[in-house]
């Protein structure tokens, strides 16, 4: 079970990290939090986020990283550490339909943006308002397709005769 929801719920930064000390808090049997605490801090410099909040968690620095990584996953709440509970809160309808409504538009961040423009042009699009951004987006979205597409596009250039790919006996 745990390895399905480690698989599941980890980034790719410091990854091996966060297995290895779910891995830890199962072998220690570690069931506080300040046990949990006290083994990251084992790891490097340790922070407590949102300390006394509801949604605390600890980030660490480890040893050549520039940055804190955050440990702030289900799996390290008191859900799992105190409890041994490792069921992910099911999302409100709201956050669901907000993401479903946001998705076209994050899509194409995603895409032409992020991955495809310059730092600076990305600088300015996220620093603007959400009129010039569709428009910078739209812009980015037709730049491509006329640059990699074509006008009329990729199908355009498809034929077909919609006949059977062999003969019938």
């Amino acid at each position: 079970m745990l390895s399905r929801y480690k698989g599941d719920e980890f980034q790719a930064k410091n990854k091996e990290f966060k297995l290895q000390t779910i891995q830890q808090i199962h072998d220690k049997g570690i069931k506080t939090r300040k046990l949990f605490y006290e083994l990251v801090a084992e790891y490097g410099e340790t922070k407590i986020r949102n300390a006394g909040k509801e949604n605390e968690y600890i980030a660490v620095k480890l040893d050549g990283d520039k940055k804190f990584t955050n440990l702030k996953e289900t799996i390290f709440s008191d859900e799992f550490i105190v409890n041994r509970q490792t069921a992910l809160p099911p999302l409100d309808k709201s956050v669901i339909n907000r993401r479903f409504s946001e998705w076209e538009r994050r899509a194409g961040e995603i895409k032409y943006i992020d991955k495809i423009s310059s730092e600076k042009f990305r600088d300015k699009y996220y620093d603007s308002d959400a009129e010039t951004k569709t428009l910078l987006l739209n812009n980015c979205i037709n730049k491509f397709y006329k640059e990699y597409r074509g006008s009329d596009g990729i199908r355009s250039e498809r034929t077909g005769n919609n006949q059977r790919g062999f003969t019938q006996a």
